[in-house]
Order: C-alpha cells, then structure tokens, then sequence
C-alpha cells in the first residue's frame, strides 16, 4: 500500500506532473484506501459511467457534414473541433493539434488506474469479508477488461488472427503505481489479456447486482459474445450470446411512442406523457455504460438508405421516426437543417450490453455457421419491436440472412459507441463487405480505402514525447 495507489491518471502523470510525484508519496489532500468501504466508492464514482465517444463517428459512412454556406454550426464542417474535421477528411499522421489531449484516451485510462487500484489492492483491505472483496475485484477486472477491449479497437487494427501476433495494440497498464515506461503490447497480447481478466472475474461476480453499472453473471456472458465475435470466433459468440439471452431476451416496444411537438429532451414520449425510458431502466440493458459526448448529427444519405431497406410498405421503422429529425419536423422552421436529416442524441446512450445486441449477434453467428431461419427468428423478433406494421422478413439462404443482419446492426447501432467503426473494420476483411467510405465538405471529396491503417487512431503526440520508445502505425 506505500506505492501511489490513489486514483490519479497515468495520462496525468505523463503529462502534468514532474517524477517526484511518483515515487510513493502520499498526495497532499488526498485519502489512501485503506478500507472496503473506501474501495466501494471508488468503484461507485460517477466519472466511471461513462465511456466510449463520439469521436469515432466521423470515420464512418454514417455521418454527412454540411458546407459552410449553412449557419447551424452542429452539422457544418468548419463549426467541428480540429481532431474531428482531421477525422473526418480522413487525414493522415496526428489528429490532434499540437499541444492538444486526446481526451477519449485519457478518459480511458483514468478508469483503467481506478480498476487497477482497486484490482491489486482491496483483498488486503479492512472491514469487510473475502467475498464482498473478491466480487469488487471482478467487477474491476470486468472493467478493466471493457476499457481495454474499447482502447485496442480505435487505437489498433482490428483482430486479425494472422497478423494480431505482430499488430500494434496498446500499453497494457495494470499496475496502480505510475512506471517510467509503457511498452505497447499486441493486439493479441491485449485480447489475451482480456480473456484473462474476465476468466478471473467470472468466479466473483454476482449473478444480479443492485443497479446495471455494476456487471454481473448476464454481462460476462454478453462481454464474451461481443469479444468473440470480434474475433470471428463465431461458435463461442453464439454460445455466450444465447447464454446472455437466458438472462435477459426482453425488448422495449417502440411502437407506441410518439413525438411531442417542441420538445428536445423528453420528445419522446408515450401518448399519455410518459418519457422514453433512461437507458439504465431500459429493459434491453444489461450493463450500462453512458456514451460522452452529445451533439446534433447530420446523417449520411447511405445511412438513410440503410433505413429505407426492408421496409415493408406502409411500415414506420420508429428508429428513425423517433430518434432522427428533419427540416419540416418539430424544428419550428423549414430551413432548420438545410435539407438534411439530423440525429440528435435526446437521451443518453448506452455503449455497454444488451439484449437487443446479444439478438444481433446471435443472429450473425447463426447466418454464418449456422440455421438460416434461426437467424431470421432473432432479426424479426427485434424488428416486430421497431416497426410498426412489419411483416417478417424470410431468407433464401444464410447469406441473404447474414445482409439482412448486418443492415439491421447499422440500424440499430447507428451513432451508439464504436459499433459502427468496428463493423467497418472487422467486415473489411471479407471481400463481399469491403467497402469505400466517401465524405464531402465544401467542394471536396474525401475517401478511406478498405483497411487503411486511417482507420486506426495515433496515439497523441504529447504522450510519443514522453514515451517514444511506442511503435505507431503508418497512418
């Protein structure tokens, strides 16, 4: 317990701080552990809740930034901060503007040192039993586990069973004392690592927990079905997938809902006033993570699309009745988005687990190494959830299933956490799926190529000066 367990950010230390700080001191002002109840409210802090950004949009052929001849400054080009017009221009090298933090990065390992201080240090704490310790370090270990699986996915290339052996991951930080050097592991070195922590946790972790920013038993089977499927593994996804589904298969019905006139937050509503539920009391959640960042989008005319196919006649797909706006629609004025359709973020998402994920991924698995109409049950369930007046859809084969899946993913996850980025990178490697990302700003065209390593977030400038020993990509 003498080293510097308190919870202060590896980023910090990097960036802010001189060594003297990181030889053990206790910091002034500041609390050492010592005690389980002192542990429990590191795990319960707020600043824990949330994860992922949006960020990781602008990479993608979801979003549509308007010229600089439109004044609402949510959706024009240069209203966007700098690392965002980089993004989506798809420049190469650094992102960020000298000087500038990465915020998505440092957030993450902010929450990485509180999981790894209560990871090696609870069990040896007072006043209270080795159960109620060995269930908070698993649940740290879940955590720490998520962090990692997010990190590894924007900052290195996606899982490849081939080449992950020699792909730049990320620095697997573990230890809750600042060290001098970071070393950056491999991509399987970090899916190894996360195998690992949620192998470790599974043994401690509640089978249901007071509220769902807490994992349990439903969200390890959930962890492990998002986990494989990302790495093509798609037996175990299925299997974890189904296993996550006995716990929790509900669905929240979109139908009722409607729209109150002059709204933003609570727009959403049941025609008797009650508002669309918070994701943390939302049926489908398992395990909760709150997405930061919130701003208006212009969506892609592909998305649109996307919307627009499978869509019986005479059917509303409240997806995009609901959570999406256009110029005629609740704005007051025609000319509100200049002809575009926008999402705006009216509530807050979750980037964690749920039932509807676990749907998606099951169906998958199924079109691609199992039954068709297995695939098809799970995309029709969910569908008859979404619009109103569906009529199921039916496959041919396990391939058309397998498209019809994947437009429902786009549809379902459009601008929630990484999903989109990451279905872009993991399905690149297929031939029948790659794809060119085209964007348009102000007279010009930008495109991303199928695994251009632009897909692939550097690691900032400002951490490189104080760690240059970490290998980049070639961006």
């Amino acid at each position: 317990m003498k080293n510097f367990i308190y919870y202060i950010l590896f980023v910090f230390a990097i960036l802010n701080q001189s060594c003297d700080d990181f030889l053990g001191n206790k910091p002034k002002g500041y609390t050492i552990p010592e005690n389980f109840e002192d542990y429990s409210k590191l795990m319960n802090s707020q600043s824990l809740a949330n994860s992922m950004s949006t960020d990781a949009f602008y990479l993608t052929d979801d979003i549509h930034l308007l010229d600089d001849t439109a004044s609402f400054a949510d959706i024009t080009y240069t209203n966007q901060d700098d690392h965002e017009r980089n993004l989506y221009t798809f420049k190469s090298g650094q992102i960020y503007t000298p000087g500038s933090n990465d915020y998505l990065w440092n957030s993450a390992y902010e929450r990485i040192y509180t999981f790894n201080t209560v990871i090696n240090n609870v069990l040896s704490s007072a006043e209270s039993n080795d159960s109620e310790k060995k269930r908070l370090r698993a649940e740290a270990l879940f955590q720490r586990a998520f962090e990692f699986l997010n990190l590894v996915n924007i900052y290195g290339r996606h899982y490849n069973e081939f080449t992950a052996t020699t792909d730049y991951g990320i620095p697997l930080i573990i230890e809750d004392a600042v060290v001098q050097s970071y070393k950056r592991a491999t991509v399987a070195e970090v899916y190894k690592r996360i195998e690992d922590d949620l192998q470790e946790a599974s043994a401690n972790l509640a089978e249901t927990t007071p509220n769902l920013y807490h994992p349990n038993q439903a969200s390890l089977y959930s962890f492990y079905a998002r986990l494989y499927l990302y790495m093509g593994r798609y037996k175990d996804a299925l299997i974890n997938a189904q296993k996550a589904l006995k716990f929790n298969d509900k669905l929240l019905d979109l139908k009722p809902y409607i729209i109150k006139e002059g709204k933003t937050w609570g727009r959403v509503q049941l025609p008797d006033g009650t508002e669309l539920v918070d994701r943390h009391v939302n049926p489908e959640a398992i395990f909760v993570r709150l997405q930061n960042g919130r701003k208006t989008i212009a969506i892609s005319k592909d998305l649109d699309n996307v919307f627009q196919k499978d869509l019986p006649q005479n059917a509303v797909d409240q997806r995009r009745h609901l959570f999406y706006a256009d110029d005629t629609v609740n704005m007051g004025r025609v000319d509100y988005f200049y002809g575009e359709s926008c999402y705006v973020l009216y509530s807050d998402q979750n980037v964690g687990f749920s039932s509807v994920e676990n749907m998606l991924i099951a169906a998958e698995c199924e079109a691609r190494i199992g039954s068709k109409d297995n695939a098809m049950a799970y995309i029709n369930n969910i569908r008859n959830n979404r619009i109103i007046n569906n009529v199921a859809l039916s496959a041919a084969n396990n391939e058309e299933a397998l498209q019809y899946i994947l437009n429902e993913r786009r549809r379902e996850f459009a601008f929630v956490g990484f999903h989109r980025i990451i279905d872009l990178k993991r399905l690149n490697y297929e031939d029948k799926f790659k794809k060119t990302v085209v964007h348009q700003a102000n007279g010009e065209t930008f495109t991303l190529e199928p695994n251009d390593y632009r897909y692939i977030f550097p690691i900032n400038q400002i951490i490189l000066n104080y760690h240059p020993n970490l290998p980049q990509y070639d961006r």
